[in-house]
């Protein structure tokens, strides 16, 4: 019953007891009234919607996945596969160039970030940023960019032998 009264600062619009039913004046205040509380929970249930959305597309999605490099003095090939992403089915896998003093071979499994959806990846050619050193067991770090910007990071430990680093570009695609 506490509902139909409206705050102390305001008069009711029923006064307890109910000694006579309400005029047509006051159920359509009553209307209004509840028509404007269910606006403000819709606004404000949309408003913390549109608020888990940014935090949402603007989050890091982890993934783990296997890189391999063959380096050649100056050109380098690049693979990251079976790229799994903690919070996503998608599974991308990443083919590449670098350009930048290298020599060697390396496979390592790592793990890494990016700051967008793995669906956003797919057919994007992204520039990137490796350095590597294999003695036996090798370290492998790779920076991707977008326009300018970082959109992710991996970081990997595994065999094989060389030093080098560069830059260069490739393209994901999605496997699964």
């Amino acid at each position: 019953m506490s509902n139909l009264i409206t705050p102390a600062s305001q008069t009711p619009l029923i006064t307890p007891p109910f000694q006579t039913p309400p005029t047509k004046d006051q159920l359509r205040e009553l209307a209004k009234a509840a028509e404007a509380r269910v606006k403000e929970r819709h606004n404000a249930i949309q408003k913390l919607y549109e608020d888990q959305q940014k935090l949402k597309t603007d989050g890091d999605y982890w993934f783990d996945g296997t890189i391999t490099l063959t380096s050649l003095v100056f050109y380098s090939s690049v693979k990251l596969a079976d790229m799994n992403f903690s919070d996503s089915s998608t599974v991308l896998e990443f083919n590449g160039t670098m350009w930048g003093p290298a020599i060697g071979v390396a496979a390592a499994y790592g793990g890494g970030y990016t700051h967008k959806d793995p669906d956003w990846f797919v057919g994007k050619e992204v520039d990137f940023e490796l350095i590597f050193a294999a003695g036996g067991v090798s370290g492998i770090q790779m920076t991707f960019w977008y326009e300018g910007s970082i959109v992710g990071a991996f970081n990997a430990i595994g065999t094989g032998g060389g030093v080098g680093g560069g830059w260069g570009d490739g393209k994901f695609k999605k496997v699964s």
